[in-house]
């Protein structure tokens, strides 16, 4: 048996692991939800906390580029109507608010599970292009640096990470380092069945996990 852990243990995991993450405030009321996102300065993204959505997007539990606290306010209470109209069983614990991150370019790493090797790390382009290519590349834990710059290599967003279309390159070593750091952690925690990262937005001075998922063996 396994379960998804919680929000705020999934960043409190990828936290102590030296994974880079945005600011983040747990919101339970529309007013929390507006002081928050005054402190971090706007734009902010507000999303749903609840152990009982796992695509929140699809519950109408995301609402982005939020840019005053009256916007968040009205963001807070769209996103709780939304998600009880669309999954009227769900727990919901109050309204992540998280600093909205420049969108340069996105990738995918995690670990899933395979019935040879045990667990192994994937990496490759993320976002919707995700599921538009379907395309990552797999290695086994635990990973070498070497390892990291293999499996970057591997794959088309190799292509979209370099100098492209008047971009500059993006900053190879802190995906490397986010790859190495998620290796370390899944090392670390044996109980850990699955890690999403999904999007980390990517660019020439770091890299940053913007959404996250964790799932554990009971």
């Amino acid at each position: 048996m396994s379960k998804r852990l919680p929000d705020a243990e999934v960043f409190s995991l990828l936290r102590g692991a030296g994974i880079p993450l945005p600011a983040v405030f747990w919101a339970r009321s529309p007013s929390e939800a507006a002081e928050a996102a005054d402190g971090m300065g706007f734009p902010v993204v507000l999303k749903i906390v609840s152990a009982d959505v796992e695509h929140k997007s699809d519950v109408g539990g995301v609402v982005l580029d939020v840019r005053s606290r009256e916007e968040a306010e009205r963001a807070y209470r769209k996103i709780v109507t939304s998600v009880r109209e669309a999954a009227p069983e769900a727990r919901l614990d109050g309204v992540m608010v998280m600093k909205q991150m420049d969108t340069d370019r996105e990738v995918i790493t995690g670990v899933v599970q395979d019935a040879t090797f045990g667990p192994v790390i994937m990496f490759g382009l993320g976002g919707v292009a995700t599921e538009l290519f379907k395309e990552v590349a797999f290695r086994a834990l635990p990973l070498s640096e070497q390892d990291a710059k293999d499996i970057m290599a591997e794959t088309r967003a190799s292509k979209m990470l370099g100098a492209f279309r008047g971009k500059p390159p993006v900053d190879f070593a802190a995906v490397e380092s986010l790859l190495l750091s998620v290796s370390r952690l899944t090392e670390a925690h044996p109980e850990i069945d699955q890690v999403d990262l999904n999007p980390v937005v990517v660019g020439p001075k770091g890299a940053v996990v913007v959404d996250a998922r964790i799932v554990v063996k009971e």
